[in-house]
């Protein structure tokens, strides 16, 4: 259904002169608050207002075309713009659809299997901890969007809202399975809809977190420089996890890099001899981070 709605969209919009409010980049929209496009902030504040009351405001599927003729009414007007009497069901439909139709994810391609790793960590204060720092390394602009859209689920559930219910719909949207990856096989869906929840119950303490942790920037500097002797002349460069000891706190290494077996280490390790003393090499994919990390190490590690 937003597919469809998507493909007409599309070829309207091709039409017209004036800006496109759907299916573009979020830096391409006209900014309102806090960063926040114009349009997403508005369908948002009136979805507070006059959705306050409508229990199930996500929970049944608006009429499909009523969402279409709101969504030609916003892109005659260039901007949002609600007739009288506009059912906030619709609204909530548009939204979704104009989140569907982003070209680009919220939580960015490569941050996906952090935030689903947080699914697996064992207690909420290490969730909050992780959380806090993976939404501090997003784009500020992508960061403000997620805060927002999360700061508007959040008033739902204090207003009794299902928790649950909504971060099964927006979960996907806000953190979309990067093509290349392979976790969407395997823990997906629960492990999305989980972080998604996690962000909802956490939103204060996230918030109030992000107040003292310094954002993220593209100029940063790179943590980790992983330099090949054979092939020669490789170099790696990466950032560090949010998990384990600051890549500070380590000496210079010099070691072997070790493929383990299996590859991406779901199941226990069968070559833990070849890998003690040396760097252990695990692919992405099959299982979250959290659980690669603890299957490798060895007290005789890198």
């Amino acid at each position: 259904m937003l597919q469809e709605l998507g493909d007409q969209q599309d070829a309207r919009v091709q039409r017209m002169d004036t800006p496109r409010l759907f299916g573009v980049p979020l830096a391409q929209l006209e900014p309102g608050p806090d960063r926040v496009p114009a349009v997403l902030e508005a369908m948002l504040k009136f979805l507070e207002v006059e959705g306050e009351g409508v229990q199930d405001l996500w929970t049944r599927s608006p009429d499909i075309a009523q969402v279409r003729r709101l969504q030609a009414v916003f892109q005659n007007a260039g901007t949002a713009c609600f007739p009288n009497g506009c059912d906030p069901k619709v609204v909530a439909g548009l939204l979704l659809l104009f989140l569907h139709e982003l070209p680009e994810s919220i939580v960015q391609a490569e941050l996906y299997d952090c935030f689903l790793a947080v699914h697996d960590m064992p207690d909420n204060p290490t969730k909050l901890k992780n959380l806090s720092h993976l939404c501090s390394n997003m784009r500020p602009l992508h960061r403000a969007v997620l805060i927002r859209i999360i700061r508007m689920l959040r008033r739902g559930a204090d207003q009794g809202k299902s928790m649950d219910g909504m971060a099964i719909i927006f979960g996907p949207l806000l953190i979309r399975s990067p093509r290349r990856s392979s976790s969407i096989r395997y823990f997906g869906l629960p492990a999305i809809v989980s972080s998604t929840q996690a962000l909802i119950e956490n939103l204060h303490a996230i918030v109030a977190k992000l107040g003292q942790l310094a954002p993220a920037g593209p100029a940063d500097p790179i943590d980790l420089t992983l330099r090949l002797d054979q092939p020669e002349g490789v170099l790696i460069r990466a950032r560090p996890a949010l998990f384990g000891p600051a890549i500070g706190q380590l000496p210079t290494i010099q070691a072997q890099v070790i493929m383990t077996d299996p590859p991406t280490a779901q199941l226990p390790i069968q070559n833990r001899a070849q890998i003690s003393g040396n760097i252990a090499l695990i692919t992405r994919g099959d299982c979250s981070f959290s659980h690669k990390v603890p299957v490798p190490e060895h007290p005789l590690s890198v």
